[in-house]
């Protein structure tokens, strides 16, 4: 964008001048890399019910969780609900 309004033209393939110089970031990190998953990384979800309830925080205040038309909506302040 910049080299249209400066020129009038694009002077400079910026996409791939950029991609080379960040492409290092895109790179995985970690002790995990390359490592399989596990089979059971995590235990199933249990039923909506079970996370329904009144959450208290003492910043943000209370946060309702109900379970509504099949999935979870969450409450918090006067005005906001949201579906999970």
């Amino acid at each position: 964008f910049s080299d249209m309004v400066q020129f009038g033209e694009v002077r400079e393939d910026w996409f791939a001048l950029y991609g080379k110089a960040f492409e290092d970031m895109d790179k995985p990190v970690g002790s995990l890399v390359g490592q399989s998953r596990p089979e059971n990384a995590a235990p199933p979800p249990e039923p909506f019910a079970s996370y329904a309830g009144v959450y208290n925080n003492d910043y943000w205040g209370p946060a309702t969780v109900a379970e509504r038309d099949g999935g979870l909506e969450l409450t918090l302040g006067p005005r906001g609900s949201f579906t999970l």
